[in-house]
């Protein structure tokens, strides 16, 4: 988890442990800055969450899919992004697929970094499923109201 700055209270980053690689600040709209690029190199998956999916979280998926050097999928968590404008995030969300991100939910990233239901986190990992599934899906149908975000995925 890599922070640029101060953000909510509910986002305690010390929570984070080891998974927590530094606070650092930017002044440019990506994430892959000369600070954070070098904590990459171990990393062959990035999820991205937070706001201004058209701007930081853009440039920022743009950045690591753009740069064959990385060689890394990047996830978008859907239900984990915002914009000061509803209809940014689905525009946004289409061209982070286009251009070779996976967009997803928490839910179902949960369940892939889970692989199957037999870890000792199998339990309470289902049970925060089960108990945040109604803000989960109020948060879809919030900020996802474009088609694109509701067809099926084709194979």
């Amino acid at each position: 988890m890599v922070l640029t700055g101060p953000t909510a209270d509910e986002i305690r980053a010390e929570a984070y442990g080891p998974q927590h690689l530094g606070t650092f600040g930017k002044d440019c709209f990506s994430m892959i800055t000369d600070e954070v690029r070098p904590l990459l190199k171990n990393y062959d998956n990035i999820i991205l969450v937070g706001i201004e999916a058209h701007v930081c979280i853009l440039q920022t998926a743009l950045d690591l899919l753009d740069r064959p050097r990385f060689h890394r999928r990047v996830f978008i968590l859907a239900d984990a992004i915002s914009a000061c404008h509803e209809l940014e995030i689905p525009l946004a969300l289409d061209r982070m697929r286009d251009t070779g991100a996976v967009v997803t939910t928490s839910e179902a990233m949960l369940f892939q970094m889970m692989g199957d239901g037999t870890g000792s986190n199998d339990k309470p990992i289902s049970e925060l499923i089960k108990n945040e599934r109604a803000n989960t899906a109020k948060a879809l149908e919030t900020l996802l109201p474009h088609p694109s975000a509701t067809a099926p995925i084709s194979k």
